[in-house]
């Protein structure tokens, strides 16, 4: 698959793509796209090519030499994709862990999930998603969507959960961000989620906010939080700063027993 010379860390990783399958398959079709999840190792490269795509050279103004975002935990999720079926591209993507399958998380790495992860209850971890710059529109959230129905029924996931990235590197924001989801029921301490040593910010502090427009906290709260808040979801804890990427990431958790009626209406009434 590749013609140069790889680290002893990579070549154990890309050994890994020859053996790639996927746990739970799904498949979701429309006239011009088709979402289903990566099934063999040319699916799964097309993904980790998007991936490097968008959060190592739009997001980092970084470059891998063979092109990919590729880590140990994608070995052990499935990957569900959005394909333009016109042009033959994947377009955008989604990480999922299901405890059905692992009981090792992305999320881990950031936060400790000990009290929540004693929850007896099949959970589905969705991360690493992006979509390509010309795609970044509601037709491909629903699409993401849709297809993220398909998986949750797949995998009997009752809860979901992530990491939210905001893209700002100042605390105060964020707080105030916080400080915003408290005011209007959409955030929690429950479970006592905070982050590992490594991921705190030395100068966060719910205390401290600072004074954002409606229009400011608009723009700083990324459109997929959104959706899972409109969905019915909740942050929970304190945010962990993520350095090489300049964010913090909010732990999110949906219970689908608090879905909305109008979010299960939509996506899973519909889905089959």
């Amino acid at each position: 698959m590749i013609d140069f010379a790889l680290d002893p860390q990579s070549e154990k990783l890309f050994a890994k793509i020859h053996v790639f399958r996927a746990h739970i398959t799904i498949r979701h079709e429309t006239a011009g796209f088709l979402v289903k999840t990566a099934e063999n190792p040319m699916e799964l490269i097309d993904v980790l090519r998007l991936r490097h795509q968008v959060f190592l050279k739009e997001w980092q103004g970084k470059e891998q030499v063979h092109g990919l975002d590729i880590e140990d935990y994608d070995f052990r999720s499935d990957h569900l994709m959005i394909i333009d079926k016109n042009k033959g591209q994947v377009v955008g993507t989604y990480r999922l862990m299901a405890s059905v399958f692992t009981n090792q998380f992305y999320s881990q790495s950031e936060f400790d999930l000990t009290e929540f992860l004693r929850w007896p209850i099949k959970v589905l971890e969705m991360g690493r998603a992006c979509t390509h710059a010309d795609y970044r529109t509601g037709q491909t959230f629903d699409l993401l969507w849709r297809g993220l129905a398909q998986y949750i029924k797949a995998s009997q996931a009752q809860c979901l959960f992530g990491c939210s990235s905001v893209k700002t590197s100042n605390p105060a924001v964020v707080a105030s961000l916080i400080h915003h989801l408290q005011q209007s029921g959409q955030y929690s301490d429950a479970y006592n989620i905070r982050p590992l040593e490594s991921f705190r910010h030395p100068e966060f502090s719910l205390d401290q906010v600072c004074e954002l427009s409606r229009e400011e906290l608009k723009q700083i709260l990324p459109s997929l939080l959104r959706s899972y808040l409109q969905a019915g979801a909740k942050v929970y804890g304190e945010p962990a700063f993520d350095k090489e990427f300049a964010c913090f990431d909010l732990l999110t958790i949906l219970d689908m027993k608090n879905i909305t009626k109008r979010h299960y209406q939509r996506y899973f009434e519909l889905s089959h």
